[in-house]
């Protein structure tokens, strides 16, 4: 679906009408509920399909960079908030700008815990990546506090990752997993030799080496 925005009347191309107040919009023009969805999956079709997923490193705080990232192409955008000098406005700001450009947000945590984890997510990037997962264990920690209860123990409160409220509560609830790819990072040796029991622990989205 192609949307022509002009002096703030927007018609919808592919039916030739104005669209209803009720029609939700999304940076890709389809339902805010899908585009998310639409993105980590995409990223995980290319992956599985043996196609290049092209990724840019963001470390410095101006969100326009991100932005650019998206323009110039990229299928996603590594928001360093483990290295970088990121609060969580800028976080925020980054994720936003990597999306409106059409590339997914990946923002890597400055640790692997609950209140690092759950504003992130309420945040709503395509995924998160966690560093220095050294065990199952720790695994097991990291996926229980990215998933709602029964699964896990995220606490509710979803913001963005909910279109503000506009994504009705259920099918947000069903979609969330889906939505956010959870992505592990291995860097010490203790997680190598335990890197199969790490890789066993559900809900894992990708193994980063």
């Amino acid at each position: 679906m192609k949307l022509l925005i002009k002096h703030l009347h927007i018609i919808n191309l592919a039916q030739e009408r104005p669209l209803e107040q009720e029609d939700s919009i999304s940076y890709y023009g389809m339902p805010q509920e899908d585009a998310m969805k639409e993105r980590a999956e995409k990223f995980l079709a290319g992956i599985k399909a043996g196609s290049l997923q092209k990724g840019a490193h963001a470390f410095l705080t101006d969100p326009a960079i991100s932005e650019a990232f998206g323009y110039f192409g990229y299928d996603f955008v590594w928001i360093d908030a483990e290295h970088g000098h990121f609060d969580k406005e800028k976080i925020l700001a980054h994720i936003t700008s990597a999306n409106c450009a059409g590339a997914a947000a990946f923002v890597r945590a400055a640790a692997g815990t609950p209140e690092i984890i759950k504003p992130i997510l309420e945040m709503g990037p395509e995924g998160i990546i966690i560093p220095l997962v050294e065990s199952p264990e720790q695994a097991r920690a990291v996926m229980s506090a990215c998933l709602y209860p029964p699964e896990g123990k995220r606490g509710f409160g979803p913001r963005r990752a909910q279109g503000y409220g506009h994504i009705p509560v259920q099918t947000y609830l069903d979609e969330a997993a889906a939505s956010t790819l959870v992505f592990l990072q291995i860097e010490h040796i203790d997680a190598v030799h335990r890197i199969s029991e790490i890789c066993a622990v559900p809900g894992i989205g990708g193994i980063i080496l």
